[in-house]
């Protein structure tokens, strides 16, 4: 209950920016280098996580299908210090996260309907450290505050909906540290709890062919605070929200839909509008849904 109402509270303010008035920043921003990880495709540097203690920031290249290795010792002067090839572990690596020396590396499995993998790597060494199975098509990790635990979204994407397709189950894979990383367990949140149509009554987009809604639900994103995890449904356009240390989805909440035919909101943009049909309404609504991405959490003080 006390999630679901700050939840709510936080869908209002989001709606009604008149609520609240913005904190006011003196921020400046300059361009101060550029690196190249060498790859010519639009993925060659897809996703940058930075470690403190090496100073290295870690790179997934996608295209060349390796974990690029800069160093940031001199943040105006980077360097293309390595890369790591992780081919024998999986086919694709798809995020990245660090905390005090350690790398994880998400890669999924050929098929990506198989499940994937956590690659854990040594910032400073950059060896091996071990690694585990988690869900299918593991989209996106983040670790705890503490570095005890990385929670991982499992996207679990059919290849498509055609008969005899395989559709894994989404979920959030959240692996303890605790003991280390070769004592590593692994635990899964999953929404087996849940059904299309009570989901649908909640206004949340459950819409596969013949699919479940374990099967339909695809975790994008996460962001942790405490115990808690918020993690984005796009397709859904929801929030699922997980208690970590019992590994439960505790509630689903919708993001409804925002009117564009209302004074004050801004234009919706073309592409915007061109892929509305892909929510179940005309290209022509004003009332797309918002289709979460990315999400993170912050605390400040006034």
């Amino acid at each position: 209950m006390r999630n679901s109402i700050a939840a709510a509270v936080a869908a209002v303010l989001a709606v009604s920016p008149a609520l609240a008035a913005p904190p006011q920043w003196d921020i400046g921003l300059r361009h101060l280098a550029s690196i190249s990880t060498g790859s010519t495709g639009e993925g060659g540097a897809e996703i940058v996580a930075y470690d403190p203690r090496s100073r290295r920031a870690f790179a997934i290249n996608s295209e060349d299908n390796d974990l690029a290795v800069i160093d940031l010792s001199d943040p105006a002067a980077p360097i293309l210090q390595d890369t790591i090839a992780l081919d024998a572990l999986g086919a694709g690596r798809n995020s990245v996260a660090t905390f005090n020396g350690l790398v994880a590396v998400a890669v999924e499995a050929s098929p990506k309907t198989n499940p994937g993998r956590v690659v854990f790597i040594d910032a400073v060494t950059l060896q091996f450290r071990g690694d585990v199975g988690v869900g299918a098509l593991p989209d996106m990790l983040k670790f705890t505050g503490d570095g005890t635990h990385v929670l991982v979204a499992n996207e679990g994407e059919p290849v498509d909906y055609l008969p005899g397709s395989v559709n894994p189950e989404g979920s959030v894979s959240i692996i303890d540290l605790g003991q280390g990383v070769a004592a590593a367990t692994v635990r899964s949140a999953d929404f087996t709890a849940f059904s299309r149509e009570e989901l649908n009554a909640q206004g949340i987009r459950v819409f596969g062919p013949g699919t479940t809604a374990a099967q339909d639900l695809e975790p994008e994103y996460i962001t942790v605070h405490g115990r808690t995890a918020w993690v984005t449904l796009q397709e859904a356009n929801a929030v699922a929200i997980v208690d970590v240390p019992t590994a439960a989805v505790q509630s689903i909440v919708p993001l409804g839909l925002k009117d564009y035919s209302q004074p004050g909101t801004r234009s919706m943009p073309a592409r915007k509008m061109a892929s509305t049909s892909s929510t179940g309404r005309s290209s022509g609504c004003t009332s797309p849904m918002p289709s979460p991405s990315t999400t993170s959490a912050a605390s400040a003080s006034s």
